[in-house]
């Protein structure tokens, strides 16, 4: 049925419709993000390792550590291999993931996050303080048509975050 939808759809709809889901996410949880500090890694490679280091650097000094990766999740000590198959998952089990974060006592997150997630409103109400990138190259662009489409859509967790790495 997805399959047959995105075949009849305009893509503007489609975009609209997971807009909807991720407000509706937000909503339902209440925002969890508000209360959390977020940082964001996203490029073509690197990004799962990236997180890693950065949680680990972030444990070092002390820190109580959510994160969510291709591989895997983390609440604090807490570890569970990523089973969706998805880097960003979807906004309900995002903000869901964010909420028990929240309620676990975690001070920051670190999020893979993809273009697809962002182009996607994946990750709708959840603001970076921090926003990382690890690299771009012309992977993706069955899905982003353009490199530079690619890269204005990597663009936009830079414009929110109070903090960039590049």
């Amino acid at each position: 049925m997805k399959s047959y939808l995105r075949k009849i759809l305009p893509q503007s709809i489609i975009l609209w419709s997971h807009k909807f889901r991720a407000i509706l996410a937000a909503l339902i949880y209440r925002f969890p993000a508000k209360n959390i500090r977020v940082i964001m890694v996203t490029g073509t490679n690197g990004k799962t390792t990236t997180c890693h280091m950065i949680a680990e650097i972030l444990k070092a000094a002390n820190y109580k550590v959510a994160m969510a990766t291709t591989i895997d999740f983390e609440i604090d000590n807490r570890h569970w291999k990523n089973l969706s198959k998805m880097t960003t998952v979807s906004p309900f089990a995002l903000q869901k993931f964010i909420r028990e974060a929240v309620k676990g006592g975690c001070h920051w997150l670190v999020l893979e996050t993809t273009s697809h997630a962002i182009a996607q409103h994946r990750i709708w109400g959840i603001k970076p303080k921090i926003a990382v990138l690890t690299n771009i190259t012309h992977d993706h662009l069955d899905y982003h048509k353009t490199y530079e489409e690619y890269r204005q859509i990597k663009a936009k967790i830079f414009q929110e975050a109070e903090t960039s790495i590049i």
